[in-house]
């Protein structure tokens, strides 16, 4: 991972697919406190947070 990448995260506006307080507790809850679990899991509720918005914009017609 670059320190490039790193640095974008900052400026990532996800709107309404964010990831919200409660979503985190879920999301620790299912690790047991290990945190390569949560990081993983973490990462799949990312990735099928932007599947679903992607959905939304080919729903609406709206070219990348």
């Amino acid at each position: 991972m670059t320190e490039k990448m790193l640095e974008q995260i900052d400026n990532v506006d996800a709107g309404r697919y964010s990831l919200k307080f409660a979503d985190v507790l879920a999301i620790i809850g299912r690790g047991n406190g290990d945190k390569f679990t949560f990081i993983c899991d973490a990462f799949k509720f990312g990735f099928l947070k932007g599947q679903r918005a992607e959905r939304a914009r080919a729903k609406k017609g709206n070219k990348a």
